[in-house]
């Protein structure tokens, strides 16, 4: 508040003082200013708000009996020079014509001001009888307060709204040039993108132990491939409760289709690992090849693991299958230098929302590592 009663000396020392309008302008510009700042700050409390208000006004009346004073002491007093009395603290039986403090309290005849005088009367304060004095259509902002301000604010404003305006031409120049949009028709791409598959994993660490990158070398599938499972090969799979299993499509396009009632263990299926093929994996670092897709139109998540017996077990491996045909690969390591007796299994669940979704699968297969 001192900084309101600061720009309304200040605004007086600039002014003509002695004229009352001038005063009573000054004045009203200083109510807008502190009604502009609570606006601005969001301040919704009433009590806050008639305090802040009420404090102006004691800013105000003391101000202008100071410039009454002044006057009074500056020239003789109209009537014998005697000085308006005094009741607590505010002037009585003052002259309309002279009453800037007054009239900055009416409502213009061209409009309403923003309520400051209605809220004023409804909280029990005093209000003055309109005067005149106060010119029609005045509407002077937060000019008082306004000088105050350093004189380069406008000059970096300017530079501000500058820098977004270049910034935005930018994005929009990068956006065409990156879009196409400005090359011929026949230069452009109008396909569709294919779905890319996504996985995750849980304690899965993708990088090959020994350099090797099974992605390239899955290409071809060479004779270092050993075949786990193929469709013919349907006694290898071993549904849950919650699982079943059936033969579709012939030649190569002939899989395995496995779906799933539920996400838990009843909802996997069991994919026999023999015995010769867990052989070449004991004590290495493998990677094992899944080729399927989604058995219809909708992506579906998977999840895969095993338990290869006195080999050990290996993490949960979680994948999201689209209706593209692709191979999955994962890597698995043993420490255990002999394979057991007995056949291993894959563990994969088609669908973990257990909503009858599942997977066709076109074939296993397994890279032993060095």
């Amino acid at each position: 508040m001192s900084g309101l009663e600061t720009a309304i000396r200040s605004a007086l020392e600039r002014s003509d003082r002695e004229n009352a309008e001038q005063r009573a302008r000054i004045y009203q510009s200083a109510r807008q200013a502190l009604e502009a700042g609570l606006h601005k700050k969001q301040i919704a409390d009433r009590t806050v708000i008639e305090g802040q208000r009420r404090q102006l006004e004691e800013i105000i009346h003391k101000i202008e009996l100071e410039e009454r004073q002044r006057l009074s002491a500056a020239a003789p007093a109209i009537d014998g020079g005697a000085e308006p009395s005094m009741t607590s603290g505010r002037p009585e039986a003052l002259s309309p014509e002279s009453d800037a403090l007054h009239d900055t309290h009416r409502r213009p005849e061209s409009g309403s001001l923003d309520g400051v005088h209605a809220m004023r009367a409804d909280a029990g304060a005093p209000t003055a009888a309109p005067a005149a004095g106060v010119p029609e259509g005045l509407d002077f902002g937060a000019e008082a307060v306004s000088r105050t301000r350093k004189r380069g604010s406008g000059l970096f404003s300017r530079l501000f709204i500058l820098a977004i305006l270049l910034a935005a031409v930018g994005m929009g120049a990068w956006w065409v040039y990156s879009s196409g949009v400005l090359l011929p028709p026949s230069s452009r791409d109008t396909s569709l993108p294919a779905p890319q598959p996504t996985a995750s994993a849980e304690d899965y660490n993708p990088a090959p132990a020994n350099g090797a990158n099974p992605f390239e070398e899955h290409k071809t599938f060479n004779g270092d491939w050993l075949t786990v499972f193929t469709p013919e090969r349907i006694a290898a799979l071993k549904p849950r409760a919650n699982a079943t299993v059936d033969i579709v499509g012939k030649g190569e396009n002939q899989a395995a289709r496995l779906l799933a009632n539920s996400g838990d263990d009843d909802g996997r299926v069991a994919i026999t690992v023999p015995v010769d093929v867990l052989a070449q994996m004991a004590g290495k670092t493998s990677t094992i090849a899944v080729t399927m897709k989604s058995s219809s139109d909708d992506p579906t998540r998977i999840a895969i693991s095993c338990d290869f017996g006195p080999m050990g077990e290996c993490p949960r491996h979680r994948f999201t299958i689209n209706s593209e045909r692709l191979d999955i690969l994962f890597r698995v390591s043993f420490d255990a230098a002999s394979a057991p007796s007995t056949p291993g299994l894959l563990l994969l669940n088609p669908d973990l929302t257990g909503k009858g979704g599942g997977v066709d699968i076109f074939g296993i297969r397994v890279l032993p590592g060095n």
